[in-house]
């Protein structure tokens, strides 16, 4: 098992650690769907993918980011919860309400990816 398998693998540990931390949600996957060459428009289409992840408060050091920083949480992506190629186009679903991703940081190893996200 090679460095960054383990570093995904302890990523999960620690999420699993957090006890009832963690928060059901919904990632919205945003995909450029078919050319319709009768309108011109190209129909976006969502791919919902249920997950369970924790969603922490912003740091001190963080809140300079955004301009209502009361609004922004953290979610705490492990790679093995969500493998997929995210954009910004997609959004998160907490209790029906759309959280706008706004910033994306991820760590080195990929093990972990941290969304920043605002709602409305």
């Amino acid at each position: 098992m090679g460095l960054t398998n383990i570093a995904r693998q302890a990523a999960m540990t620690v999420v699993r650690a957090l006890g009832d931390v963690p928060t059901a949600v919904t990632y919205v996957q945003i995909a450029p769907g078919v050319y319709n060459p009768a309108t011109g428009l190209t129909a976006d289409v969502p791919t919902s993918h249920p997950i369970t992840v924790p969603l922490l408060r912003l740091l001190e050091s963080e809140m300079s980011w955004f301009p209502a920083p009361d609004k922004v949480q953290r979610a705490v992506v492990p790679f093995l919860t969500l493998s997929i190629t995210t954009t910004r186009n997609d959004y998160f679903l907490i209790s029906g309400v759309r959280w706008e991703i706004k910033r994306v940081r991820r760590v080195p190893t990929g093990a972990v990816t941290i969304f920043y996200i605002e709602s409305p």
